[in-house]
């Protein structure tokens, strides 16, 4: 029973883990949420400020007579779409922070829910970019997943309980014996006589001897068998435990094979962000000088404003694109956490030992 216990124990402690790191993984989104809000916020503020500098450009050469009137309503109606674009970014970001808050339990105090969040960590990795090794990675995720440790558990827990069923449907062989003495010091009389006669006199002390001298000794044995005839409770409770046992191998097996097939799309996940990532930063960076050479032709008379503008355009879908992907690889990395079952240790997590 203590064994079966200490097991159910250690399977609850499993399960804990694995709600935990869903947790986990539901406040991680949530901050990268927050961050592609935050950096979209910018992009979009940036935006802005360029379709700005364009249009005050493009006042000063009307002013001068160098630009036809009806030009500058190009940049006008530029600059109020992107001033929607800001606004639409601004609440975007403040419903990913309000959900944040309600992850992280920021909403529960008055005075901490109106705090502003600090996103400290950027969408943009730095330095290397994690590289994942499969074999590695789904031999980590069959020793650590903590629903792979609970089924263990578990089975363990059925295999024990078969054990004692099948036990019981055997027969039952328990042997005892004992062995005692006693002092029977005192005084002795003849019930025979009226009154009665005294035989002897004796006190603690002839006690004490008759024990010592093992006067009085007592000794013998028993040995009882029990035959499980017919015992249709026993066999029952054999036959439960039998399909338990199998029905935690499947659990166990299912899950193993659910595990793998996790890492893999984890460790494809990962792949796919990494080149998404280099795709998208090599666009953001052709877009920036295909900005700076339209704005140069523009200077020459080359070109009319719509190439500028256009080149603004694209470079604010490339920055946004470069982000997108940044935050899929952070996602993917947190993936790769949690398909291997180190999200908790990865994030720092530890649970504390129950108190006996």
């Amino acid at each position: 029973v203590v064994l079966v216990a200490d097991q159910a124990v250690r399977e609850s402690r499993a399960t804990l883990e694995e709600r935990l790191s869903r947790a986990i993984v539901g406040a991680v989104d949530a901050y990268w949420e927050a961050v592609q809000a935050s950096e979209s916020l910018a992009v979009a503020r940036n935006s802005l400020e360029l379709a700005e500098a364009t249009y005050e450009r493009d006042k000063r050469a009307l002013e001068l007579g160098a630009l036809p009137p009806l030009d500058i309503h190009r940049s006008e109606s530029t600059v109020a779409s992107r001033r929607l674009e800001v606004i639409q970014s601004e609440y975007a970001l403040k419903r990913s922070q309000d959900r944040l808050r309600r992850l992280v339990g920021a909403d529960l105090d008055a005075q901490v829910a109106g705090m502003p969040l600090l996103l400290t960590e950027r969408a943009v990795p730095s330095g290397e970019l994690l590289s994942v090794d499969r074999a590695s990675a789904l031999d980590e995720a069959r020793t650590r997943r903590p629903e792979l440790a609970g089924l263990r558990y578990r089975l363990a827990g059925v295999e024990t309980t078969l054990k004692v069923a099948r036990g019981n449907l055997r027969p039952d062989v328990s042997v005892s014996a004992f062995y005692s003495t006693s002092g029977r010091g005192g005084t002795a009389l003849d019930p025979t006589t009226d009154p009665p006669t005294i035989l002897s006199r004796g006190g603690f002390g002839q006690a004490l001897d008759q024990l010592r001298t093992l006067d009085f000794e007592r000794y013998g044995f028993t040995v009882a068998v029990t035959m499980p005839f017919r015992n249709r409770g026993a066999q029952a409770e054999f036959g439960q435990a039998r399909v338990e046992r199998e029905r935690a191998l499947y659990l166990l097996r299912e899950r193993e094979q659910a595990v793998a097939l996790e890492v893999q799309s984890a460790v494809d996940d990962l792949e796919k962000a990494k080149e998404s990532l280099s795709v998208a930063r090599l666009g953001r960076d052709l877009a920036q000088k295909t900005l700076e050479a339209e704005q140069r032709k523009r200077e020459l008379g080359e070109n009319t404003l719509f190439f500028v503008l256009q080149a603004q355009a694209d470079l604010a879908s490339a920055e946004l694109a470069y982000l997108r992907a940044a935050v899929e690889y952070q996602r993917a990395v947190t993936g790769i956490a949690r398909a291997t079952g180190t999200l908790l240790e990865r994030n720092r997590v530890q649970i504390a030992e129950a108190s006996k």
